[in-house]
C-alpha cells in the first residue's frame, strides 16, 4: 500500500485519540473566554507574560512580577483557588491573553526578536548551536504549548551558563 491509498474521507481525530485529546482541548479555554467577552474578567494586567519575562531577574521584594497567566488560567477554568495548578493554553491562546488583539499581533514579534538573538549568538560562536540544542528543543516544546515562562527561562539559563563556561574555560 502505498500514500495514493491512503483515505481521509472518513478521518476523525476523535476516533483516532479516543477520549484522550487533553492536549488538544488546551486551547478551548481561549474560545470560552472570547464566546463569553470574559477576557477583562481573566486578565487583570497588559502583557503580563512579556513583562515576567523581561523582569524574571528582578526579585519579588523589589518589584512584584504579574501572576504567571498558566496559574490564572488554572483558577478560571477549575475554580480550585489556593492550588497552585497551571493551565497552559498553547501559544495562540498566550499571545491572545497578552493584550487581547495587540497582543496576537506583539508576542509574535517578540518571539521572533528572541529567535533572532538565538541566530546572533549562532553565527558568532557555532559551539553555541551544539550546547543550545537541547533547552532549544525544550523551548519550542514548552512555547509552542503556552508554558512561555518556563521555556524562556530555561533558554536564558542555558544561554548565560553556556557564556559562563565559554568565558571560564574557552581559549586564552
Amino acid at each position: 500500500d502505498g500514500v495514493e491509498n491512503f483515505d481521509i474521507s472518513n478521518f476523525s481525530l476523535h476516533e483516532m485519540l479516543g477520549d484522550d485529546s487533553s492536549e488538544l482541548e488546551l486551547i478551548g479555554i481561549l474560545y470560552k473566554v472570547i464566546y463569553y467577552d470574559e477576557y477583562h474578567y481573566l486578565v487583570s494586567e497588559s502583557f503580563l507574560t512579556i513583562k515576567r519575562i523581561l523582569i524574571f531577574w528582578v526579585p519579588d521584594f523589589i518589584y512584584e512580577k504579574p501572576r504567571d497567566l498558566a496559574y490564572v488560567l488554572w483558577d478560571y477554568q477549575t475554580g480550585v483557588l489556593g492550588v497552585s495548578g497551571s493551565y497552559h493554553p498553547t501559544i495562540v491562546a498566550e499571545a491572545y491573553f497578552n493584550d487581547k488583539y495587540l497582543g496576537v499581533f506583539i508576542y509574535p514579534i517578540f518571539i521572533s526578536v528572541c529567535f533572532s538573538m538565538i541566530d546572533f549568538f549562532v553565527k558568532k560562536d557555532k559551539s553555541f548551536l551544539i550546547y543550545i540544542m537541547g533547552p532549544l528543543c525544550f523551548f519550542i516544546t514548552a512555547l509552542s504549548r503556552g508554558s512561555s515562562y518556563n521555556a524562556f527561562l530555561v533558554l536564558i539559563i542555558s544561554i548565560v551558563f553556556f557564556i559562563f563556561i565559554k568565558r571560564v574555560f574557552g581559549k586564552k
